[in-house]
This record gives structure tokens, sequence and C-alpha cells, in this order.
């Protein structure tokens, strides 16, 4: 998470760690989005985004989850399980 935004919650950054085949809109390891107040700076196919959306927003918030070991960081998994 990053800097407190009044009203808006933490700025978020989603990072992709793996992609096991081919991902077909072309995202790499270490792509990133950065979310912050009205904005999503970055390229993100809708998929990823929808898929991650809950768990960003969640951040942006000030959650936490207790089942990761650093709990300021979680991993949301591709719609696309192939890849």
């Amino acid at each position: 998470m990053g800097d407190l935004m009044k009203g808006y919650g933490f700025t978020v950054e989603a990072t992709v760690k793996r992609v096991k085949g081919k991902c077909s809109v072309g995202h790499k390891v270490g792509d990133k989005i950065i979310l912050d107040r009205l904005s999503v700076k970055g390229n993100i196919c809708s998929s990823a985004l929808a898929t991650l959306m809950p768990t960003l927003y969640a951040f942006m918030w000030g959650a936490e989850f207790p089942w990761d070991k650093n709990r300021d960081v979680t991993t949301v998994p591709c719609v696309d399980e192939k890849n």
C-alpha cells in the first residue's frame, strides 16, 4: 500500500509475478498497474482488472489478509487458469 490520500484511501500497485503459458493480451512478468484516487495507471486487460478489482479496492481502504505472511501483499490468480 502507498500514501494515504485524503478521502480516497491508499494508492495500490499490482504486479504480474508469473505467466504459466502465454498471456493472450501480452502481459509479462514485471508489468505493473497503479490505482490512485480516480485513475488506473498502466496497461491491463479487462479480465485481469475485473479479477483484481475487489482485492485492489479492499487494499485501497486498508484491508489486510491474515492468511498472507506480509499482510500488505496478496496473490490473485488470472481468470485464464491455463496462463
